[in-house]
């Protein structure tokens, strides 16, 4: 054999290893060594000195080299083999089914059915589409505004009609006691005094002060005791001079609210508090008060009315045995107490809260020292207690919560256990514990041991009786509730329990942060609370989405309120101006700033805005 000829056969050799040719010559079939020697070339058929033969090395390249899409060429060839294998496994299998009709019968069959129309589709897509909108109502909620946008065209009017949108909720007309309040905090440095008013328009202008920053010694004294700022004693001994209408109306104050004593002094508002004490006063309610201290209570002490209702928050100075003090005075007349973030309130004031034989209110939250043993002996106080709050107490666990209610009789109407230790075991005590039917508000926010399941379960019509226990009563009609894990079909089982053609058994105030619940559970709380919700807040719940929101505030009555949708991320402007749009601009809508838009509702990208402002300019020169 020839030099010319091994080569050859080498490059056929090595051009059949790397590529399938479309046709192969009869000799690559035969044995071939491959010889690495340093005479065989890496072309594809050898080092050729003779160039006489050129037709047969045009032919043989034609059909032994691979190319340079070889690799492709045969993805290729296997796909289009592979789908034709396809192709008629699926028409024997189509055979099969048909019986004895042919591929050809069964094209024609489906040519027909693809191309002539049935007289009943129409009947049946209605059909389908009334059954959805029965299924899932939030889905067809397109908002209002869309038609209203339609017809501007121009970059400039849809910018006016965003303003128009966002100034809708300040259009309505304040009330006349807001306007009066707001005229009077404005010029309260020219008020010797506010008269006899109410406690409800007293609070409203100290939060109108605080709001403006005019909260101080002089204005809190204006408002409670008047007659201190002329030079009267306080004793209330009238000096002959202009303020007698202001101290008389300053001594028939019975009770004293301050929502924010933080800007006051010590001396101020023991004065006040020595003022209002001797002169009848029964209730306190100091929000913040760090200068409530013990110097304060040992003054007013001397001069202290039985106390009715007694609350603290923040009263960080205040000690143990000083806050015992205050409750023994009042044991017998002492129905509320709550205590908030006062860390020195402990063991004396427990026993203290024990002995009070009128409680029907508790609050103690936020007090550092009370541990679980401490708050264990708070067992008999809380047999006729109608509403109990310990939220904040990481320690309390199902044991202790069960063993603090178990002597309860069935009158508890609020609970509230947010952010705290406990589990589903709870639900299911209080709910055995509800036999009058008597609870009204139960607040588990931040509660991260209560399960989806266990929600369900506590709304649960159909539980059954265990073995050797006592019948478990039906679940409460709740109107205020607050859950951090709730599922769809517990917000079901939670609005099932309610009346939708009444106001009185329906939920009010609903609070469903960080839960995740999506657009199916706000067609529920619509479809059994339309008539009675006013507050509803569904913050970081991620699934909820305009539409369902929409629905949700189109269904409601005139008594809604206020929504809060705080880091819900698929809500945007858009549910804002179409709610503002239809008339419901007396909602207040709190979060939506957090995302204005992420689909502009007016310009679909930048060739549509081009294309309306091109066709506003031909419109103009037309018209020119």
């Amino acid at each position: 054999m020839s030099r010319r000829e091994s080569n050859k056969k080498a490059a056929q050799k090595s051009g059949a290893r790397l590529s399938r040719p479309e046709r192969r010559h009869d000799d690559l079939s035969q044995s071939y060594t491959f010889d690495p020697s340093p005479n065989v070339s890496s072309t594809p058929f050898g080092a050729q000195h003779n160039q006489s033969n050129k037709e047969e090395k045009t032919k043989s390249s034609r059909q032994d080299w691979c190319g340079p899409f070889a690799v492709a060429n045969q993805m290729l060839a296997r796909r289009a083999e592979a789908k034709a294998a396809r192709e008629e496994a699926l028409k024997a299998k189509k055979g099969d089914d048909n019986g004895d009709h042919s591929s050809a019968d069964d094209e024609e069959i489906d040519f027909s059915k693809a191309n002539t129309p049935h007289p009943l589709d129409n009947i049946i897509d209605l059909h389908k589409k009334e059954k959805r909108e029965r299924q899932w109502p939030s889905l067809m909620f397109t908002p209002g505004f869309r038609e209203q946008i339609r017809q501007q065209t121009t970059t400039y009017g849809l910018l006016s009609e965003r303003l128009e949108f966002s100034q809708a909720v300040n259009k309505s007309v304040p009330s006349l006691s807001s306007t009066i309040i707001k005229f009077l905090t404005d010029n309260f440095e020219n008020v010797a005094g506010i008269g006899d008013v109410s406690t409800d328009d007293r609070t409203k202008i100290l939060d109108s002060l605080v709001e403006r920053g005019k909260m101080n010694d002089e204005n809190f004294t204006k408002i409670f005791a008047p007659s201190l700022l002329q030079g009267d004693s306080a004793d209330g001994d009238d000096d002959g001079g202009g303020g007698d209408d202001d101290d008389y109306y300053s001594t028939n104050i019975d009770e004293i609210v301050v929502p924010d004593a933080s800007f006051l002094s010590e001396k101020a508002l023991r004065d006040v508090l020595v003022f209002l004490m001797k002169n009848g006063c029964r209730s306190i309610q100091l929000r913040y008060a760090a200068e409530f201290t013990n110097q304060t209570v040992n003054e007013i002490a001397s001069n202290l009315s039985p106390l009715s209702l007694l609350e603290l928050s923040g009263a960080y100075k205040l000690g143990d045995a000083e806050c015992a003090s205050l409750l023994d005075f009042s044991s017998k007349t002492l129905h509320t107490c709550r205590f908030d973030a006062c860390p020195l309130v402990f063991t004396s004031t427990i026993k203290s809260i024990i002995n009070l034989s009128s409680l029907h209110t508790l609050t103690i939250t936020n007090c550092e020292k009370i541990s679980p043993d401490i708050l264990r002996t708070l067992k008999p106080a809380l047999k006729g207690l109608i509403s109990l709050d310990l939220s904040s107490h990481i320690n309390l666990t199902d044991e202790l919560f069960c063993h603090l209610i178990g002597d309860n009789d069935g009158n508890l109407q609020h609970i509230n256990i947010s952010d705290t230790g406990v589990s589903d075991k709870s639900l299911l005590a209080i709910r055995c514990l509800n036999t009058k039917g008597s609870l009204q508000s139960l607040l588990c926010a931040d509660v991260r041991r209560i399960t989806a399941d266990g929600v369900e379960a506590f709304f649960d019509e159909a539980m059954e009786e265990e073995e050797g226990t006592s019948s478990i009563p039906p679940p409460p009609r709740l109107k205020t509730i607050a859950f951090t894990v709730a599922s769809d079909l517990s917000v079901e089982r939670m609005c099932s329990v309610a009346d939708p053609f009444h106001t009185s058994y329906g939920l009010i105030s609903v609070s469903l942060r960080n839960c995740g619940m999506t657009d199916r559970s706000l067609e529920y709380i619509a479809a059994r609370c339309s008539k009675s919700l006013t507050v509803l807040d569904v913050s970081y719940s991620h699934e909820i989405t305009n539409r369902g929101l929409g629905y949700l505030c189109k269904t409601v009555g005139e008594q809604f309120k206020k929504l809060s949708i705080w880091g819900c991320g698929q809500v945007t402007w858009e549910f804002w101006a179409s709610t503002a749009a239809e008339g419901k601009g007396r909602i207040e809508i709190d979060g939506i700033w957090m995302k204005k838009t992420n689909v502009n509702p007016f310009v679909n990208g930048r060739k549509e805005k081009r294309a309306r402002m091109d066709e506003a300019d031909s419109g103009n020169n037309i018209d020119n």
